[in-house]
């Protein structure tokens, strides 16, 4: 259905039902942007964080798998917290003081 659509936003309801062993039981209306190869879901991180969790139970967005790595990277694979002095950092810690356009 989405496939025959031009390119643009939208906005989708989900009426209140049953299907494949899943129970909607209020209207879910979302909005999405749809490009040439791929369709997004415009909410927020907090927001799709909060309807993963009440669809599925856990949160499957993007934001909490690498919450999810990261928080293993700093613990190790063990489960035990790495000594501060064996965590390497990304990036130096600075400040910025000012933007400048490239104008």
């Amino acid at each position: 259905m989405i496939e025959s659509k031009s390119n643009g936003s939208y906005v989708v309801r989900f009426q209140p039902g049953h299907i494949d062993g899943a129970t909607l039981s209020h209207e879910l209306v979302l909005p999405i942007w749809k490009s040439n190869v791929s369709v997004t879901l415009m909410l927020d991180k907090r927001a799709k964080s909060a309807l993963s969790l009440r669809l599925f139970g856990e949160d499957i967005t993007t934001a909490a798998r690498e919450a999810n790595e990261q928080k293993k990277q700093i613990t190790g694979t063990s489960g035990t917290p790495v000594p501060e002095d064996d965590v390497v950092s990304s990036a130096p810690d600075m400040a910025i003081d000012s933007v400048v356009d490239d104008e």
